[in-house]
């Protein structure tokens, strides 16, 4: 499981339309931006993890956190939710075919045609099944395996025919698949950990303990604070472009609630610092 606190923009957000925008126009987004920084990290630090649901849980902290998971952490998943041991993940190639129309160019070089595709399926494999690179499988042996839970279907592919692949074609036949993409990058949680949050779970408790979270806070508020500092010091600046947002900006801040709540948050926080 992969994680990435989110970014601070305080800075590029509040000076995105300088010299479009007015003064207060700038300053107003800088005041909303800190408002929900500020509603984010009071929720994550005043949270009690233990009270919460493990979707309420996610849901919170990915507020913070861009997760990722990946292979092993679905593995897992499948072995709990199968009882049964999956330890890799496999692209298998099937004897189904289907047509479906390709297409290429735009325009008045736009073409269309009905193209043949071999289907593939992505499959968690178990550990005492022996996947064979160099075979087929039919749609019965797919059927058979899935029944004794020697794989599960995650995905669905389809690679071109172009020539004469020797193999027994079949006609494609719909076989239940769980949609399981699991890229390297970004937010891919799928649907079926959305339904099965008992499983996951687990494994996010673990990845994301309080302790651990509340240091990922504390980092995330030195950033914050640079940002704003950042802000503030153009209130010194000679460069008027910048000066009269900065200025409307500290004014604001120093005087507003949100101050208040801020150091509520870091003086919470003090006793981690030196852990």
């Amino acid at each position: 499981m992969n994680s990435e606190r989110i970014r601070i923009s305080l800075v590029e957000d509040t000076y995105a339309y300088i010299g479009r925008a007015s003064n207060e126009e700038n300053a107003e987004i800088f005041k909303n931006k800190i408002k929900e920084y500020i509603s984010i990290l009071k929720e994550v630090v005043e949270s009690d993890f233990d009270k919460l649901t493990d979707k309420k849980l996610y849901e919170l902290l990915s507020k913070i956190y861009v997760i990722t998971l990946d292979e092993e952490d679905y593995l897992k998943m499948l072995s709990k939710y199968n009882n049964k041991k999956y330890t890799f993940i496999h692209r298998m190639p099937t004897t189904m075919t289907i047509t479906s129309r390709a297409t290429e160019g735009h325009g008045r070089s736009f073409d269309w045609w009905d193209q043949l595709y071999q289907v593939y399926y992505l499959v968690a494999t178990s550990d005492t099944f022996e996947f064979d690179y160099n075979k087929t499988y039919s749609k019965e042996e797919i059927k058979k395996l899935l029944s004794d839970k020697s794989i599960v279907i995650l995905k669905q592919e389809k690679e071109a025919i172009n020539g004469n692949q020797n193999f027994v074609k079949e006609n494609y036949e719909p076989i239940t698949i769980l949609n399981i993409d699991i890229k390297s990058y970004g937010d891919n949680i799928s649907q079926f950990v959305l339904n099965n949050y008992s499983l996951f779970g687990e494994l996010f408790r673990k990845r994301f303990t309080k302790k651990d979270v509340l240091k990922d806070v504390k980092n995330i508020i030195d950033d914050l604070n640079k940002e704003m500092q950042e802000i503030f010091s153009n209130t010194q600046s000679k460069e008027p472009l910048y000066l009269g947002t900065a200025i409307i900006c500290k004014e604001w801040f120093d005087s507003s609630e949100e101050r208040k709540k801020y150091q509520g948050i870091q003086k919470k926080l003090k006793p981690i610092n030196n852990i």
